[in-house]
């Protein structure tokens, strides 16, 4: 394993990490940050560990609170996030994200069950519409094999008349 001069913040509700999971992530980050709301994760397990920082919530994740903690309390100032729908939807809904980076791979999959970029409830009032995010396109680049890199800045504001 090779140590990577970045630090890793990991969401881990399902204590999806093992005991071996948590040592791998030890040994590659300059320091770790588990963010969980499990009270037996291997995580508290360790001893000794001087980059090992567990951020515990009891019953949720309020990530608007865990982003300022890691803002004010750990001097994060940029975050690059790497995750599926559902967190998508959380972190932007609750105006997290300023950038978003796209690479769009020349396939279709397809599908009800199949997640999209941004998941989780769907708007169901007029009200939840000021939580549509538009996006305003930065960069657009032409990778190998027809890939498409596209840069944007989320626009925070939305206005309903």
């Amino acid at each position: 394993i090779v140590k990577l001069p970045v630090n890793f913040v990991v969401i881990d509700n399902g204590a999806h990490l093992d005991k071996i999971g948590v040592a791998n992530f030890l040994g590659k980050s300059k320091k770790l940050y588990i963010v969980t709301t499990t009270k037996k994760h291997p995580a508290f397990q360790v001893k000794a560990a001087d980059n090992l920082e567990i951020l515990y919530y009891e019953k949720e994740i309020d990530f608007v609170d865990l982003f300022g903690k890691l803002k004010k309390k750990y001097a994060m100032n940029r975050l690059t996030i790497q995750t599926g729908g559902t967190l998508n939807a959380i972190f932007l809904r609750n105006n997290l994200i300023d950038k978003i980076s796209i690479v769009v791979a020349p396939a279709l999959i397809g599908g009800t069950e199949t997640m999209s970029l941004i998941g989780g409830e769907s708007l169901t009032s007029i009200k939840q519409l000021t939580q549509v995010k538009s996006l305003k396109l930065t960069a657009v680049k032409k990778l190998k094999n027809s890939y498409l890199h596209l840069k944007y800045d989320v626009i925070k504001e939305t206005k309903i008349n």
